[in-house]
């Protein structure tokens, strides 16, 4: 019996990481982008934060939305939408022309901000402790920055 008992765990193992990969794969592509790591790396959550402030800035709000942004919430948002990723696009375009303070808090996050990581999450919070805090994800190797600016209750 301990012998089935090896095996099957084995099993399941292999398929586990064989599929972590494959999972990683769909995150390449979305929306009809490709994934550009040179260009804004994930590697970390403070790796994450610069890609993100350097998408707002150089008005790259697609990619920002399909690859740094958490893509769950992302997909759940575009489906909110009935399905249209361009919409979600204009929506947040709009916010960040209305709202250019988000930029200058996020790069303030990364020049004083106090960073809390964990395995598969992380946060960055100013010093002072008001104002915009950051939270993020990793799936496989990359992390995301998520839509939320508070703590979880």
């Amino acid at each position: 019996m301990r012998p089935l008992t090896v095996v099957l765990l084995t099993l399941v193992a292999a398929v586990a990481l064989s599929a972590q990969p494959a999972q990683d794969a769909n995150l390449n592509r979305r929306y009809g982008i490709e994934v550009n790591q040179g260009a804004f790396p994930q590697g970390s959550p403070k790796e994450t934060l610069t890609s993100v402030v350097k998408a707002m800035k150089e008005g790259k709000i697609d990619y920002l939305l399909a690859h740094l942004a958490d893509p769950t919430l992302i997909d759940d948002r575009v489906r909110d939408l009935g399905g249209q990723f361009g919409d979600l696009v204009k929506e947040v375009t709009e916010r960040l022309t209305r709202e250019p303070d988000i930029i200058k808090s996020l790069e303030r996050l990364l020049r004083e901000g106090q960073w809390e990581e964990q395995e598969k999450t992380a946060s960055v919070k100013p010093k002072d402790g008001g104002g915009l805090h950051a939270f993020f994800t990793k799936r496989g190797q990359r992390w995301f920055i998520e839509n939320r600016t508070e703590p979880e209750p």
